[in-house]
């Protein structure tokens, strides 16, 4: 008789997570049948994909391998996040800069920037493992130190530490805020003045988000400005003082302007606005010293043709990015 997995939801995330315990009858056979037989409306072949891009776990251990053969009393996980199985893989065009010591991504929005539960293969993590694979013939062991990271649906620039040596300057750097980051955000709302968010923030475990709070959180700040208002919605430019999870959308959420698109936190689609697939958030400049040179460093990308197209419906005219993002500096 087929036994079907527990099921149960991991707060805040709607990832289902499905849990079978290996009977004897199982005892050497493959991994990938045992949880096709095992839980119902999983496919042998879903199975398989959801193994492949790292969605399972053996008594606590990710494994990536179909032919894996279990043993009785042993304990499987499969964790289903609802999104299609197609792993990113980064070109040469999405690499904004690159030494030695530092690697700049220019991120595409839907892509996880480090593993999940659900995922390890296709995530900005993996593919930069990938990428620093080819310096294996030249003697250098891939090293990649991910002292920032942005949200799966946040487009733009990551910055990564690819050297043992320079993993440590690079974190105190962060932590003693000498990097410049800069964000251009759509927003509800008209916002006619810059200004501040300056709170404390802790993330809610019912449901993922980030609020602010009295006490027990950490202080977050958040300087804006406004660039353009047009049809009910605004362009700001943004500069995090702080790198909280989910500062930007929490403070301007609060603030009653929530980031067009981000329903977690509020956006309700207005009439004829048109409709945004992800929040519109874009990490669009970082400057810092590099902390192995102390030579200046600065890159700059433009936004992504979905981001662009909806401000420039909003507008109803052609938008000069290049402009913007000297305003975005000098905000």
């Amino acid at each position: 008789m087929m036994r079907e997995g527990q099921q149960r939801v991991m707060q805040g995330t709607g990832t289902q997570v499905f849990k079978v315990i290996v009977e004897d009858r199982y005892d050497g056979e493959r991994m990938d049948k045992v949880l096709s037989e095992s839980i119902a409306d999983v496919s042998r072949g879903l199975a398989r994909k959801v193994i492949d891009f790292g969605g399972v776990f053996i008594d606590g251990k990710r494994i990536r391998r179909c032919d894996f053969a279990v043993r009785p009393g042993q304990t499987i996980e499969m964790f289903l996040d609802g999104r299609k199985y197609q792993a990113y893989s980064l070109s040469q065009q999405d690499i904004v800069y690159r030494d030695d010591y530092l690697l700049v991504i220019n991120k595409p929005a839907g892509t996880e920037t480090q593993p999940t539960p659900s995922r390890f293969k296709g995530t900005l993590y993996h593919v930069v493992l990938q990428y620093l694979q080819q310096d294996r013939t030249k003697g250098v062991r891939p090293d990649v130190g991910m002292v920032q990271r942005l949200d799966r649906d946040t487009s733009g620039l990551i910055l990564f530490s690819i050297n043992q040596r320079s993993h440590k300057g690079l974190t105190q750097m962060f932590r003693d805020r000498k990097v410049e980051k800069y964000y251009l955000a759509i927003v509800s709302g008209e916002v006619r003045q810059g200004g501040t968010f300056d709170s404390l923030l802790a993330r809610r475990r019912r449901d993922n988000r980030t609020l602010s709070v009295e006490r027990g959180g950490k202080r977050a700040i958040t300087h804006y400005q406004p660039i353009g208002v047009h049809a009910g919605c605004s362009l700001v430019g943004i500069r995090l003082e702080t790198g909280r999870s989910h500062q930007i959308r929490a403070h301007f959420s609060e603030a009653g302007y929530p980031l067009v698109g981000d329903v977690r936190y509020g956006y309700v689609d207005k009439p004829g606005s048109g409709q945004a697939k992800r929040h519109l958030l874009h990490s669009a400049s970082l400057a810092l010293r590099h902390p192995m040179t102390d030579i200046p460093l600065h890159c700059q990308v433009e936004p992504p043709a979905d981001f662009a197209y909806f401000w420039q419906k909003a507008c109803g005219s052609q938008v000069d990015w290049g402009n913007v993002l000297q305003q975005l500096v000098r905000s």
